[in-house]
């Protein structure tokens, strides 16, 4: 075995190939922390922490209102659609899972009673903390992804609802960019006269 792993590291392509698969692992090791341009998280001091922690939050409103804008851009360019509006129901609050840093141990002990007997006893601690990055004195949770909440249900009116297959193709639209049951859908006309 130990000729086979010599041999292999003679040839000089073999060990280009080992150091950089190498250096591959290292920058896939270092952590990333990664902005999602369509999720806003604006940072608010905690308060109660003497640290200066600050926590994050997603600005739910704001998160409504550009997929409602971005909808009805696509929308109103269906052929027949017409003016559109949207309103978007959220079914949750956005989740954020932060970094942790786990640590596990397990001992085990063998215990012998007077009569000959033996019982195996295991006990296992495991502790989870926080990881938080510093930058210019104030400490952050380390941010591992947001999951955006799901869409719980769409009202869309437009001009052209009614009118041939329009209301089916919105409807159609709707369910396949959020990926809900029709159920959900409501399309309706838009009264002109209110806009």
């Amino acid at each position: 075995m130990i000729e086979k792993a010599a041999a292999f590291f003679k040839n000089k392509n073999n060990l280009i190939v080992v150091v950089l698969v190498g250096i591959l692992l290292m920058v896939i090791a270092i952590p990333v922390k990664k902005k999602d341009a369509d999720v806003v998280q604006n940072p608010v001091n905690t308060g109660n922490d003497e640290n200066n922690n600050v926590s994050y939050y997603m600005d739910e409103d704001a998160y409504v209102e550009s997929l409602e804008r971005r909808l009805e851009a696509v929308l109103s360019c269906l052929d027949g659609a017409g003016e559109v509006k949207v309103m978007i129901t959220l079914s949750s609050s956005a989740e954020v899972v932060l970094e942790k840093d786990v640590s596990a141990s397990l001992s085990e002990t063998e215990e012998l009673d007077g009569e000959g007997g033996s019982r195996l006893i295991r006990a296992e601690d495991k502790e989870e903390v926080t990881v938080y990055l510093s930058e210019s004195g104030v400490s952050t949770p380390y941010v591992i992804k947001t999951i955006t909440p799901r869409v719980e249900g769409v009202i869309v009116l437009a001009e052209g609802a009614g009118k041939g297959n329009v209301s089916m193709e919105i409807l159609d639209a709707v369910r396949v960019i959020f990926g809900i049951e029709a159920h959900r859908v409501k399309v309706m006309k838009l009264d002109g006269t209110n806009s």
